[in-house]
């Protein structure tokens, strides 16, 4: 057995090294909360037209389109406290869930990307939810999270 242990020798010492590379490589996009600030609302714009905002828990507005056609392209601001547009970090991007897709659909112009369009599907109400993420597209961890907001599709 002693033989064993010695031999085992150099894969003994290198164990230290890797548990601690394992730990530091956990985290799946490499950033911690921490290291950026969370923004505290979010606004809708269509142009110069704010369609939605969300500040803490309280919305204001709700997204309208009608069924069978889509929105002029929207762009997606998340706001700090005061409501100032919160720039957007290297690594952010857009997580948007659109709770009855038999209804509306979000259409990004690019995965992640703050500007898409609303398809108004079928006829009826559905909710949203805004996801400011952080980190590579599909495994970040979210920044912060929207409240539902309404989406009315009209005939």
């Amino acid at each position: 057995m002693l033989k064993t242990i010695k031999r085992m020798g150099p894969c003994l010492q290198a164990l230290p090294v890797a548990v601690l590379a394992l730990f530091i490589g956990c985290g799946s996009d490499g950033v911690s909360p921490e290291e950026h600030h969370a923004p505290a609302g979010v606004a809708v714009w269509a142009g110069e037209d704010r369609l939605l905002e969300v500040v803490g828990q309280e919305v204001e507005g709700e997204l309208r389109v009608q069924a069978g056609s889509e929105t002029e392209l929207l762009e997606v601001v998340f706001l700090d406290e005061a409501g100032v547009p919160v720039p957007q970090e290297p690594g952010t991007y857009l997580e948007v869930e659109v709770e009855d897709t038999q209804v509306a659909a979000w259409h990004a112009s690019n995965p992640g990307d703050f500007s898409a369009r609303l398809q108004g599907i079928g006829v009826g109400s559905t909710q949203a939810v805004f996801r400011l993420m952080h980190g590579m597209i599909g495994s970040g961890h979210p920044d912060d999270v929207s409240p539902a907001v309404a989406v009315d599709v009209s005939p």
